[in-house]
């Protein structure tokens, strides 16, 4: 058809590539429906476009559309009120039609696509284009004449097949953005005004729910086994009271489980789960206090029973080197760009006194000033707190990184990013950009999301964060 004959051959090859790697890797399993709106999306982002989360489930069309619904597809020479008709009948808006068209910002297209706006030209660029269409009527132009370098680097193949495959995993017993679509469509509502709304009172929450994300899915996966209280358990201990998680602030435990009884007042029951709770209300935090915003799958369930010690014994140490980190970060599949961004949460929070003991001998690589000043307050206070980032500690930012290079991190485990050959490259470049520091940091945070995680018909959704639904049915109480 017309409309369609100036579609690029190497855009549709490339569909076909990507098809013919996810069927090798997964079998027949994702139409090219849903590779298209996936490859799509990511070539959106890769040129600087937003991040779209896909819902994913298409199947492909037996044969193709017929002549007069490709006719439906809008002109350039439509007027405003042709558009709005057109998008109309597919039950599109006017704030749809603006916002499409602004994917115009890339792309070329022929003189013959534009001929109306260079028949009689009334200002110097319609002027410009008439004479460089007289002079070859088949050049192309750019579409966005301000930034008309920007590409699509759709040829991100990798990247490509990672989300494509990720239909896959996310059937119906999987992770999706739209979990909680129609049994809670209030969901991110309701979190991200409850956090925002605690950390205007207390801006260590930040910190707070990121503790308590961090040690809920490092040693068993993301299930909420952290929220376990000892006193409301009849089996296994909490992993509350195992030495890592003994300054757990109680505020962030309890935020958690304040947003679970809002969303199951709102959404008619308990339907999202306390660990989906703890994701959302970590990266909402994280937002709020300056950092990035990033879209995280959900459907987790909660887990059972609490992670045994050995487990919790897995959680790294604020006195752990380099090597030793690695290990145990690689232990859980993450990465040293996992290890050096994820650390940078210590932009925000505070430690305690013997935690960062190793670093106050006189021959500790730190600042000497910085040194002396610790030295003095843990002398006079053995428990005394002191900031994880002496520039900026309650802004989620890469200030942390700074503090490593002038030998102001707090933690051995802090210090070491920046000395060690493994981690240096990465934790410099972070420091001299912002940018790269916050995609890599969601990008582990995501993947840290999903470890281990319980879906389907595994564990429950709690009626109370602090608490199994057995042990409410053996006479606790649990709010619904």
């Amino acid at each position: 058809m017309p409309q369609n004959q100036g579609l690029q051959q190497s855009a549709l090859e490339l569909i076909e590539s990507i098809r013919d790697a996810v069927h090798r890797r997964c079998g027949a399993t994702v139409s090219c429906a849903d590779i298209l709106a996936v490859a799509t999306a990511h070539a959106v982002n890769q040129a600087g476009g937003p991040v779209i989360p896909i819902a994913l489930g298409r199947r492909d069309s037996l044969e193709p559309a017929p002549g007069w619904a490709v006719a439906t597809l809008p002109r350039p020479d439509a007027d405003v009120t042709t558009l709005i008709n057109a998008f109309g009948s597919k039950g599109l808006g006017g704030v749809d039609l603006v916002a499409l068209s602004g994917a115009h910002t890339v792309g070329k297209t022929r003189c013959s696509a534009f001929a109306d706006r260079t028949r009689s030209p009334n200002d110097a660029f319609t002027t410009g284009l008439a004479q460089a269409c007289a002079t070859d009527a088949n050049r192309l132009q750019e579409l966005d004449v301000i930034s008309p370098e920007r590409v699509l680097v759709v040829a991100a193949a990798v990247g490509l097949l990672v989300a494509a495959a990720a239909a896959v995993s996310a059937g119906s017993g999987g992770l999706s953005v739209y979990f909680h679509v129609e049994s809670c469509p209030q969901l991110e509502t309701i979190v991200r005004s409850n956090v925002d709304a605690a950390i205007r009172q207390n801006v260590r929450l930040t910190a707070g729910l990121l503790r308590v994300f961090f040690h809920d899915c490092f040693p068993q996966g993301c299930d909420a086994s952290i929220l376990l209280d000892n006193v409301l358990l009849s089996g296994p201990k909490s992993e509350q009271l195992e030495i890592p998680n003994q300054t757990l602030r109680p505020e962030a435990l309890k935020l958690i489980d304040d947003i679970r009884g809002a969303l199951s007042d709102a959404c008619g029951g308990p339907t999202v789960s306390c660990a989906d709770i703890t994701t959302l209300a970590t990266r909402d935090a994280v937002a709020a206090s300056g950092g990035p915003l990033f879209d995280v799958p959900l459907g987790r369930r909660d887990g059972l029973a609490p992670a045994s010690s050995n487990l919790v014994g897995t959680l790294p140490a604020p006195v752990f080197d380099v090597p030793t980190l690695l290990e145990a970060f690689s232990n859980r599949s993450l990465d040293t760009a996992d290890l050096v961004a994820l650390s940078g949460a210590h932009t925000v929070g505070r430690g305690h006194c013997p935690s960062f003991s190793d670093r106050l001998p006189p021959n500790a690589d730190m600042d000497p000033a910085l040194r002396q000043k610790l030295a003095a307050k843990c002398g006079k206070d053995p428990n005394a707190e002191q900031v994880l980032d002496v520039r900026t500690p309650n802004a989620f930012d890469n200030k942390y990184y700074l503090d490593l290079i002038t030998k102001q991190g707090l933690f051995t485990s802090d210090q070491g990013l920046i000395n060690h050959p493994a981690t240096k490259r990465i934790a410099t470049r972070f420091a001299l950009n912002q940018a790269a520091f916050f995609d890599q940091f969601a990008t582990s945070m995501l993947k840290m999301s999903q470890m281990d995680v319980l879906t389907g018909n595994d564990g429950e959704v709690r009626l109370n964060c602090a608490l199994t639904n057995a042990a409410a049915g053996e006479g606790h109480a649990a709010d619904a």
